[in-house]
């Protein structure tokens, strides 16, 4: 047998921890980044606003809009 038939069984346990880790992880970053709910006047639009990194009094953008998005953070963190 080819190398890449015997580790199919390890590449499926690899997706399947990628799959839950993006659900958990993605999750708990999305609900702990997202900020609060504010009008942006820079941008004209509602979105969600976190303190900025230096801990300033003033707020950015959170970059994390959605937890799909979030998912997709993770699974580039995770895999680079």
């Amino acid at each position: 047998k080819s190398v890449l038939i015997k580790s199919i069984p390890y590449f499926k346990l690899l997706l399947v921890v990628l799959l839950f880790g993006a659900a958990f992880f993605g999750s708990m970053l999305y609900w702990l980044e997202k900020g609060q709910w504010k009008y942006n006047e820079e941008l004209n639009q509602f979105m969600f606003m976190r303190p900025t990194a230096n801990g300033s009094s003033l707020e950015e953008p959170s970059p994390f809009t959605s937890i799909p998005s979030a998912f997709w953070w993770f699974l580039v963190t995770a895999t680079t």
